[in-house]
């Protein structure tokens, strides 16, 4: 059968279509970051080849991620990879310094280098290349007013996750800590969503939420969950505005998953649950904060004012 002359020129677009630079699904790692190591990539319509540097941990990137996860010596540093010619501006000179200090390679490369470690996000000219972040494993908390723990309940986004630990280093909060069986991965997305903030944070992680707030609830802590129980789930805690609770006592408070809210085993062991007040009625299919807003607003309260005590 004679094939037409559009299935003709459709059938050569495809053949003389270029090929991705590299195979994601062989390629990725590092929580989607990609890497090959030593392999030539031909950079845009450019004839010039370079060759790919090999990885050994995960690719942090942006200047204040890089500067932090640097200044702070959390992990062990490989190589600070900074786009030719960016050295001049501020901060890129505080990461040159700090590398230096620690006796970090620093490595010139080109923008396209960078994109393809980043995986095409916002690097602002540097990557870093460094082992994963570790939890804290223990800490005395040392201030000897009441005391205030987060507890992030199987928190999926990253984006959601890192500007949580932001707030948190920001507005003071002493502890926060995670599940490490469903918690978030403490990824390099999460640090840059973070503004570096990962690498400050007093952050911990428990295999039992349950057990643990059950331990420290014995030793005098009071516990506050976030958000409304579902239509027809049994709550036998008080649900009370955000603005009639106080910072009186040492407190942990909850904040749930972005879909499905708290645990409900986790809703049970609440001595009250906090809702922000909307300033006017909602639609039915918009009538919550996304998670990070709502740590943001219940965490300055709480560290800020003083109320009715509960």
């Amino acid at each position: 059968m004679r094939r037409s002359m559009a299935e003709s020129r459709r059938e050569s677009r495809q053949t003389n279509r270029r090929k991705p630079p590299f195979d994601k699904g062989t390629y990725d790692y590092n929580h989607g970051l990609p890497g090959v190591g030593n392999k030539p990539w031909r950079l845009g319509n450019r004839k010039t080849e370079i060759t790919l540097p090999d990885v050994q941990g995960e690719v942090l990137f942006g200047l204040y991620p890089v500067l932090l996860a640097i200044q702070e010596g959390r992990r062990y540093l490989n190589r600070v990879f900074v786009k030719k010619g960016a050295g001049q501006e501020t901060l890129m000179k505080a990461i040159l310094k700090a590398a230096t200090v620690k006796g970090v390679e620093v490595h010139e490369c080109e923008a396209a280098e960078l994109d393809f470690l980043s995986k095409n996000r916002q690097h602002q000219g540097v990557c870093l290349d460094a082992i994963a972040l570790n939890f804290f494993l223990h800490s005395v908390d040392s201030s000897e007013e009441p005391r205030l723990w987060v507890i992030l309940d199987r928190i999926q986004d990253p984006m959601n996750f890192g500007a949580v630990l932001r707030s948190c280093y920001y507005l003071g909060v002493h502890r926060v800590i995670t599940s490490s069986k469903e918690g978030c991965a403490l990824s390099p997305v999460v640090c840059k969503a973070s503004a570096g903030a990962l690498e400050l944070a007093p952050l911990f992680k428990t295999s039992n939420l349950t057990d643990f707030i059950q331990a420290w609830r014995e030793k005098g802590f009071r516990i506050l969950g976030t958000g409304m129980p579902t239509e027809g789930e049994a709550c036998s805690s008080p649900v009370i505005p955000l603005n009639t609770i106080d910072m009186q006592q040492d407190t942990i408070l909850i904040f749930g998953n972005e879909g499905k809210g708290m645990d409900t085993e986790l809703i049970s062991l609440c001595d009250a649950l906090l809702t922000i007040s909307p300033r006017k009625a909602l639609h039915q299919s918009l009538d919550s904060l996304n998670v990070s807003v709502a740590a943001g607003i219940v965490l300055h309260h709480l560290l800020n004012t003083k109320c009715t005590q509960l």
